[in-house]
C-alpha cells in the first residue's frame, strides 16, 4: 500500500468479515478477499485526500469506523466509505473551530474509545504536547455534546480503558504516571483527580458552560430578541445556580441577562426543577445565542427557548 508513494502504513483495522481498511498516513485503502487464500486478496485505494493521524483513534462502532484525520473526525460505514473521495464532510465539521485547536505536531497521540453510546476522543489542544482535552460524540443524539479540558499540571490522558469493578462497565482514563480516573462517575459539582498511584485525591470545582447555537430563525432580516426560557434541574446532591448570558451578532453585543437565583429569588433546591423566564430587552440583531454558565451545583439544562420578532420591514433605511 506504500509502493512508489511518499506514504506509510499506520494500522490495518477489521471492517467486514472479508475486508479491512488499511490506514496510511495520507491515504485509505480497502483490502478485500481476506477470508480465502491470500492470492485472492485485492487492495483498492479509497482516497488520497484523507489519512489517519492517530492510530489509537480508530474505533469500530456498529457498522461504522471512527478515526481522526488531518481534516477532522470521520465516521465511515461500508456504504459511505467511498464518499471520502473528496466529497464527504467529516463528522467533526460542526466543531471545526475546536478541531483547528488540536496541536498538529502531537495529534498522533490522540486516543479514542466507545462507551455508553458515546465516542470519546482525547486530543492535545492549544499547543499542548499531551492529551489535555476530551471530545465527546453522542451516538443517540447524533451530535457533539461536550469538550472537556483538563488544565491540572501533570494530568493527561495516555489511554482509555473500559472495566467493570462492580459488575457495571465504567470508563477509565489513565495518565502517563499511571494515575487512573473514572469518567462520568460523580454526580456532584467537584471532581477528584489522582495524578499518581497512591497519591491523595485533590478535589476541584468543575467550571463549565453550555452555549447554544446561533439562532437566526432562518431569516436574513434583523430581529428583536425579546425573551428567553430555560428548563433547569438540580442534581440530587447539590443546589444549583448559574449565569444566563446572551451573545448577539450584527449588531454585535454580549453580556449578562440574569441568573437562576436572580429569577427565582433563591438558588434552585436539591432535586428540584424549574422553568425560568427572562426578558432580553428587544435587542436588535441578526442572530442570538444563549450561554448558560453554572456557578453552583451541577444543574441539567433540559430546554432553551429564545423568542424574537422581525423588525425593519420597510424597504427604506430606518433613521
Amino acid at each position: 500500500m506504500t509502493g512508489g508513494i511518499a506514504d506509510y502504513l499506520q494500522t490495518i483495522h477489521p471492517f467486514t468479515n472479508d475486508a479491512a481498511i488499511g490506514f496510511n498516513r495520507s491515504s485509505l485503502h480497502l483490502i478485500t478477499g481476506l477470508s480465502g487464500p491470500l492470492d485472492d486478496m485485492e487492495i483498492q485505494t479509497i482516497t488520497n485526500e484523507a489519512g489517519l493521524v492517530a492510530r489509537k483513534s480508530v474505533v469500530t462502532i456498529g457498522n461504522s469506523v471512527f478515526f481522526l484525520s488531518d481534516n477532522g473526525v470521520y465516521a465511515a460505514n461500508f456504504g459511505d466509505l467511498y464518499n471520502l473521495r473528496g466529497a464527504g464532510l467529516p463528522l467533526s465539521d460542526p466543531i471545526n473551530p475546536i478541531i483547528q485547536r488540536i496541536t498538529a505536531a502531537y495529534a498522533y497521540r490522540a486516543v479514542g474509545i466507545f462507551h455508553d453510546n458515546r465516542y470519546y476522543l482525547a486530543v492535545p489542544i492549544d499547543g499542548s504536547s499531551l492529551n489535555n482535552a476530551i471530545l465527546v460524540y453522542n451516538m443517540l443524539n447524533e451530535g457533539w455534546e461536550s469538550l472537556d479540558i483538563i488544565e491540572e499540571d501533570g494530568w493527561d490522558i495516555s489511554n482509555f480503558i473500559v472495566g467493570s469493578p462492580l459488575g457495571i462497565n465504567q470508563l477509565f482514563a489513565v495518565n502517563r504516571y499511571g494515575g487512573i480516573h473514572i469518567i462520568d462517575n460523580r454526580v456532584d459539582d467537584v471532581d477528584n483527580i489522582f495524578l499518581r498511584p497512591g497519591a491523595t485525591a485533590t478535589s476541584y470545582f468543575i467550571p463549565s458552560s453550555c452555549p447554544t447555537r446561533m439562532y437566526s430563525f432562518v431569516s436574513p432580516e434583523r430581529k428583536k430578541f425579546n425573551s428567553l426560557e430555560l428548563h433547569v434541574e438540580s442534581s440530587t446532591t447539590n443546589a444549583s445556580d448559574g449565569e444566563i448570558n446572551g451573545v448577539f451578532e450584527n449588531l454585535d453585543s454580549a453580556g449578562a441577562i440574569n441568573t437562576v437565583s436572580g429569577i427565582l429569588g433563591a438558588v434552585l433546591a436539591i432535586g428540584e426543577d424549574s422553568s425560568l423566564r427572562a426578558r432580553i430587552g428587544n435587542i436588535r440583531s441578526y442572530g442570538g445565542q444563549i450561554e448558560f454558565v453554572p456557578t453552583a451545583g451541577r444543574p441539567k439544562l433540559r430546554l432553551v427557548k429564545l423568542t424574537a420578532s422581525p423588525t425593519f420591514r420597510a424597504l427604506t433605511q430606518a433613521s
